[in-house]
């Protein structure tokens, strides 16, 4: 099954062209084979290790209990392939959005790519009435 819009549409491909530097970060994922039976969990957990062997180091939450600053403010079910899924992460240091999904991309396995992205306010977390 593939992921298609709210109205029935397939969703446009994000331009990574769209960059800027930030440290909260906005991508677009294709989430497609092996990747449709992962949970959302799991993703998550994914993109964290993902982020680490790329030395892209995320934001924690410095407590006794480590807070990944990774999420999807509008997750798939299982079994579904995602062709624009959204994915937000708070980077401890700016970096400009080519880089990441350039890197991302180079380290991926097959079933999962990153197609684009948008550097956020951090003020703009997780709003998933606003995203289209």
């Amino acid at each position: 099954m593939i992921w298609m819009g709210m109205d029935g549409s397939k969703p446009e491909k994000e331009s990574s062209a769209s960059s800027g530097c930030g440290n909260f970060i906005r991508l677009r994922i294709v989430k497609c084979s092996d990747f449709v039976s992962l949970s959302h969990h799991d993703l998550i957990r994914f993109l964290n290790r993902l982020c680490r062997r790329a030395n892209l180091l995320v934001n924690t939450t410095g407590e006794y209990r480590l807070i990944c600053p990774i999420s999807s403010p509008l997750p798939l079910p299982l079994g579904l392939e995602g062709l624009s899924e959204v994915v937000e992460i708070e980077f401890s240091e700016p970096f400009e959005v080519n880089f990441v999904v350039d890197t991302l991309n180079r380290l991926a396995p097959e079933g999962l790519r990153f197609i684009g992205g948008t550097s956020m306010p951090s003020e703009s977390k997780a709003r998933a009435h606003k995203i289209h």
